[in-house]
């Protein structure tokens, strides 16, 4: 018996079987419809899902790419701590009497108390929540390169600014010292002469060169006629080849730009003091190439000390009357000795900022003179990621 007022359809769905025996108008559309409903609903979840992981994974970019932000920021505000720190370790050094009077590889623009190493000074300083290293990289004795903590001397390296006609030789030597050519040597040497000097003049013809040579090139340019204001500027001088430059890059300067030309013999590497050595050898001093290469050997043997390290408290300064040298040694060495310095008022800082472990890193180098911490020369390096140097 059907119960009155209830429509049929309503009794099915009350029953858990919404679909079947379903009557009324659009019953059949609804029935046909629902496996496409069902599809698109699972589209849509889908599509949603999707939506939703892009953005999870944006914001996380967006907060990775802000992290790295901040870290690189703290990292190069910490290096420039460092470069800070640097200009406090030169100036108590030049107010110490003991240690102002020269400059070694032991003690380079710095002042150590007893008992005390570079490394202590210079490794890992604590700065906010980072650290910062001043370090650099220097030619090993074997030719590689190894790390060295402190300080750079611009008086260690050849001044390309301060050769003149009667020492351009110092360069020559030092390209020839690294299997190059005389001729082109002498092109290169002779060349920066003209290149700084205020005349027109062709030194040496012909390898030097003016404003004509240069003029023919392509493209053209000028010669200067001014002294050098970077190491790179070396590159437009004739005859220089990107092989050359980078294997004389790090034993010439630019600073000071004007002034004596001298070396700092307790500090300068192996290819300075042959190139230094070979320069006045030869027929003016009637001397050979093995009599200058036998005085740098026995410079660099004496500078070790008794412990037989560089850059030790044991090394020992430059005399003449300490090495055990024949008659032609020790004209080169009297030769040498004319050009030396006894200490350096240029000191290149090579400063590793660091934001913290695992953080970014941010490196800056300078030139600080030693007369006023005035810095000449700055140059800050793209940052890295991580630190891990």
């Amino acid at each position: 018996m059907k119960e009155k007022g209830v429509r049929p359809h309503i009794k099915e769905w009350e029953k858990g079987r919404p679909w079947k025996n379903l009557q009324g108008p659009g019953a059949g559309f609804l029935k046909d419809q629902s496996g496409v409903i069902l599809i698109v609903v699972l589209w849509i979840v889908a599509i949603l899902s999707v939506f939703i992981l892009g953005l999870g994974r944006r914001a996380s970019v967006d907060l990775a790419l802000t992290q790295y932000q901040r870290e690189k920021f703290k990292a190069g505000h910490t290096a420039i701590a460092g470069i800070v720190y640097a200009m406090a370790c030169i100036r108590k050094d030049s107010l110490a009497p003991e240690t102002r009077i020269f400059d070694t590889l032991y003690q380079r623009g710095v002042k150590l108390d007893e008992n005390q190493a570079v490394e202590d000074l210079f490794s890992q300083v604590s700065s906010g929540d980072g650290y910062f290293e001043i370090r650099h990289w220097e030619g090993g004795e074997d030719g590689a390169a190894e790390r060295v903590f402190g300080f750079e001397d611009e008086e260690s390296k050849i001044n390309v600014n301060l050769l003149s006609p009667q020492n351009y030789k110092v360069l020559s030597a030092l390209i020839t010292y690294f299997g190059f050519e005389e001729d082109a040597a002498d092109v290169i040497a002779s060349a920066v002469i003209d290149w700084k000097d205020s005349d027109d003049n062709t030194f040496n013809a012909p390898y030097g060169a003016e404003r004509d040579f240069y003029q023919h090139l392509g493209p053209p340019r000028d010669c200067k006629n001014y002294p050098f204001e970077s190491v790179e500027e070396m590159r437009l001088v004739r005859g220089m080849t990107d092989e050359i430059f980078k294997k004389i890059k790090p034993y010439i300067t630019v600073y000071p730009s004007s002034g004596r030309f001298q070396v700092n013999l307790e500090t300068a590497p192996r290819p300075v003091l042959t190139a230094l050595a070979r320069a006045v050898a030869g027929n003016q001093t009637n001397t050979e190439k093995e009599d200058a290469d036998g005085v740098v050997e026995k410079i660099l043997q004496n500078r070790l000390g008794e412990d037989g390290r560089a850059a030790t408290a044991d090394d020992r300064i430059f005399d003449i009357n300490q090495l055990s040298l024949n008659t032609e040694e020790r004209i080169v060495a009297l030769m040498m000795y004319q050009n030396m310095a006894r200490t350096s008022d240029y000191f290149r800082v090579s400063v590793n900022g660091f934001s913290g472990p695992g953080g970014a890193l941010s490196k800056i180098e300078a030139v600080v003179s030693r007369s006023n911490l005035s810095i000449l020369y700055w140059k800050r390096h793209e940052p890295f990621a991580r630190a891990e140097e």
